[in-house]
């Protein structure tokens, strides 16, 4: 199962949005390799955009 979140909000909902449309539009990701333990981890994904 896939989850991706937002924790620190750009104040726009448009852009916070399109940060979690990048994720599904990357995805599928590659499987975790065997020595890694667990099903999941967490990673920071800075996403900037000027007008």
């Amino acid at each position: 199962m896939e989850s991706n979140s937002v924790t620190k909000s750009s104040g726009n909902n448009v852009l916070d949005r399109e940060a979690i449309e990048i994720l599904r539009r990357a995805s599928p990701f590659p499987a975790f390799p065997v020595a890694k333990p667990g099903a999941q981890d967490s990673f920071l994904a800075p996403v900037s955009s000027a007008r």
